[in-house]
This record gives C-alpha cells, structure tokens and sequence, in this order.
C-alpha cells in the first residue's frame, strides 16, 4: 500500500487544502449521510445527550476545573469532565475511547471514577509506558486508554465501595 495522493480523504474526511483545520465542520456523504465529524473544542461541543455514537479524543490535561453544570455538576477535574460530558453526549451503546492521564482511573478519591461506572462499562483499558509522549510532546507522563461503552439507562447501576448493584 502506498501513500494516498494529496486530493485523496477517506469517506467522512473533509480535507482543506490537504488538511483538517479546527473549526472546520465536515459532513459525511454516503452510507451515514447524517454523519458529523467536528474539529472543535469538546468544552464549547453543544450537542443534546445522546447525541452521538462514538467519542474519541485526547482528553486535556492540568488541575482545573471547567464550570459546566451540564455535564460536571461534580466539579471533577478537567480530564474527567471530559470523559463523563464524552459519556453524557453518547448515545446507549456508543462508544468513547479517551487517552487521560494515569490519574483518572489511580486517582485516590473514586468520585469520578463511580460516576463513570454508574454511566457506562469499561471495555478495556491500555496503559501507555512512561515517554510515550516524549518525542511527540516532551512529556514523560504516563497515560492510560480507555474505552467504554455507555450503558442503556434501564441498566445503570449504583456504585457503592467496588461493587454494582442495579438501582430498583
């Protein structure tokens, strides 16, 4: 297989000029003519819950806290915004699959992590070794990739010390 030529996409990838800018919206043509791939920012994404099939993304990382009442009621820190907004715009039986620092499923506190598993099932999860980042970004952090697959509400659980149990 050789390299694509310049004016060559794959189905669903608009290209400007040869590349995606971000704020460019594309519309995908073909079997799924309602498809809609944004390269955008996911704290300014306005989407209805349930909106999507799949979410992937390198969720930002740092200690902050976005305002969102939507989608971070749990003023959670910004990686983990990320992935519950990713699970709340999901529809039942999407996917997201996520790159987050390590500290999402090591953190201490499980606050985040419950509401997660109250939202959606762990499908796997890869950690990434130390430098992974480090040609690429400079960063030796160590980070994980999730994936997990949002729960049909009728399905959600309750998260108590480990263990789930459905809500009645």
């Amino acid at each position: 297989m050789g390299p694509a030529t310049s004016s060559a996409s794959p189905p669903g990838l608009c290209r400007n000029r040869g590349r995606a800018r971000p704020g460019d919206r594309c519309h995908r043509r073909g079997p799924l003519p309602r498809g809609d791939i944004r390269t955008e920012s996911f704290a300014e994404t306005r989407l209805a819950p349930g909106a999507v099939d799949l979410v992937i993304g390198n969720v930002p990382f740092g200690k902050l806290t976005l305002h969102d009442p939507d989608h971070n009621a749990g003023r959670h820190s910004i990686h983990n915004h990320f992935i519950m907004k990713g699970l709340d715009l999901t529809r039942p039986g999407g996917l997201i699959a996520v790159v987050t620092s390590r500290f999402t499923l090591d953190a201490k506190a499980d606050a985040a992590r419950q509401a997660m598993a109250e939202r959606a099932d762990l499908v796997g999860a890869i950690r990434l070794p130390a430098g992974t980042f480090r040609a690429a970004a400079g960063t030796d952090v160590v980070c994980d990739i999730l994936v997990l697959s949002k729960r049909p509400l009728v399905q959600r659980f309750e998260v108590s010390r480990g263990c789930r149990s459905p809500r009645s």
